[in-house]
């Protein structure tokens, strides 16, 4: 038997998924004493089908999944997890295998999952499996593989994006402090903490009392000619109007650290956004393919 702080590998069978849901159906909303809990699964009539193991196993991965918390030696279930015992098994599953995978994505998905596209080639045997046994139905199927994906890529940007901002926070208050304004370093804010509405994520002066307005874009992967960005339509309402607005683009060097590569005006992308080609449509967000010509180096100029 793995320890309970052993991460599983892969997804979850159906097996471990039907165990997890048997051992959920122990754990009182007051709390019970593991111990017990662990005697109920020797005495649970399921025919034969889940060992006291299997049950103990899917003991742990509610306990991963968070469904479960551990306070001593007393489980006490969320409230989450007491709605999913009321579901019908069939669909309890399915909720279990969508928090377990959003919990631990597996290592095929970037690769995978791409384009909006489902490359199930490219998804390992047993995983496969898991996925067909759990959703028989392939759209369904394929929905929820998507939908895996955009949340893991959504996170991976939210991470990315944090590094730039930092990078560009640090080296806006550096340039400040180098130039004997360290009063004005500590005037630059990232302002993507307070709010993510205002059309730029950080803002800095400059020494003459303007402000700089930045919003920042993170790339994860290098290229020589181009980067490509999303900007959404607010940020671009903010850029064509505030003649101190710039976007600035970095590059992440690894988990923890970003670096500035360049930066320019609205004037660089606007003849690139889209218009709005029906009364009843609105644009909400572009991708901007920016060439590396078009930027300039470091940051907007403080002076």
């Amino acid at each position: 038997m793995h320890p309970p702080d052993e991460p599983l590998a892969g997804l979850p069978t159906i097996h471990l998924l039907r165990a997890a849901l048997v051992a959920a159906s122990v754990c009182d909303a007051a709390g019970v004493e593991t111990a017990v809990v662990h005697q109920s699964y020797l005495r649970l009539p399921t025919g034969g089908i889940y060992h006291s193991e299997d049950l103990v196993k899917g003991e742990r991965l509610l306990l991963q999944c968070g469904l479960l918390t551990s306070q001593g030696t007393v489980l006490y279930p969320s409230e989450q997890l007491r709605a999913l015992r009321g579901l019908p098994p069939d669909e309890a599953s399915q909720v279990l295998l969508v928090l377990a995978a959003q919990q631990s994505p597996p290592l095929w998905l970037h690769c995978a999952v791409r384009n909006d596209a489902v490359w199930s080639e490219l998804i390992s045997d047993g995983d496969e499996q898991v996925l067909c046994d759990v959703i028989p139905d392939p759209d369904q199927r394929e929905a929820f593989l998507l939908a895996l994906a955009n949340r893991f890529l959504s996170d991976t940007a939210r991470q990315l994006g944090e590094l730039g901002e930092c990078a560009v926070v640090d080296r806006s208050r550096q340039e400040l402090t180098q130039v004997g304004r360290g009063d004005l370093a500590t005037l630059v804010q990232r302002v993507s903490l307070i709010s993510d509405q205002l059309g730029y994520d950080v803002v800095a002066p400059t020494l003459h009392g303007r402000p700089r307005r930045m919003e920042v874009k993170t790339t994860g992967r290098a290229s020589q000619t181009h980067f490509e960005v999303y900007l959404s339509r607010n940020e671009a309402a903010v850029a064509l109007r505030d003649p101190s607005w710039a976007l600035v683009l970095c590059q992440a060097c690894d988990s923890s650290r970003a670096e500035v590569i360049g930066w320019c005006r609205a004037e660089a992308f606007s003849t690139m956004l889209p218009s709005d080609q029906h009364p009843n449509g609105r644009w909400i967000q572009v991708r901007l393919q920016l060439d590396s010509g078009t930027l300039n180096e470091g940051l907007p100029p403080y002076e």
